[in-house]
């Protein structure tokens, strides 16, 4: 695989009760600030810290949706750690682009 191949979205191989694989992406600041302007964002959490925002979401898709890859190999921050042996993948039907482990795609 490399970048500008099509590829689809396939469940992980070496798990026969996975489901299709999450996309995720990084939030943008638009994103940021209406959750900071929302009541979710207010208060504290059970530990008694002030929240913190989201940094990723997930890329919504549909099953026969093809990708093209942007970048082949990478490890992008997911959750607060690096997270290695990702694709960044762009939607060819939304323009999405997102991140998702190696292992879940496939040529088409």
């Amino acid at each position: 695989m490399h970048k500008g191949t099509l590829v689809k979205l396939r469940p992980n191989p070496n798990q026969s009760w996975s489901d299709m694989p999450t996309v995720w992406r990084h939030t943008t600041r638009a994103e940021v600030e209406e959750w900071e302007n929302s009541p979710s964002s207010k208060g504290m959490n059970s530990a008694g810290e002030t929240k913190l925002p989201p940094r990723e979401t997930s890329v919504r898709y549909e099953d026969g949706d093809t990708w093209t890859i942007v970048k082949s190999r990478c490890a992008p921050i997911l959750f607060y750690r690096k997270t290695p042996k990702c694709v960044q993948i762009m939607n060819n039907r939304t323009n999405e682009i997102g991140f998702v482990k190696r292992h879940n795609v496939e040529l088409v």
